[in-house]
């Protein structure tokens, strides 16, 4: 969490969208870094949690295996760059 927070020093707030698991809290970075580390980097976060039921991943891993089935097959995409290319999101547009 620190090494992530270290790669945005200008942010004052980082969004992280995490789920209910109880190791996601406050108490995890104060029983990691100390009380006070901790409590600095927690202040830095605004943690919208994703439901308890009928989360959110649900629906990209849905979605994703429609993509996969419907579209791609059983070809295999090597790389980010050749996905975006086949799905018509190429950056070279």
């Amino acid at each position: 969490m620190r090494t992530l927070l270290e790669s945005y020093p200008r942010a004052r707030t980082v969004h992280l969208v995490m789920d209910n698991l109880n190791i996601h809290g406050r108490k995890s970075l104060t029983d990691c870094y100390g009380k006070k580390q901790g409590r600095k980097l927690w202040n830095r976060l605004t943690v919208p949690y994703t439901p308890k039921h009928g989360s959110w991943l649900n629906q990209a891993e849905i979605e994703s295996s429609l993509y996969a089935r419907q579209c791609l097959g059983k070809r295999r995409i090597p790389d980010l760059a050749s996905l975006q290319r086949e799905s018509g999101h190429g950056i070279d547009k």
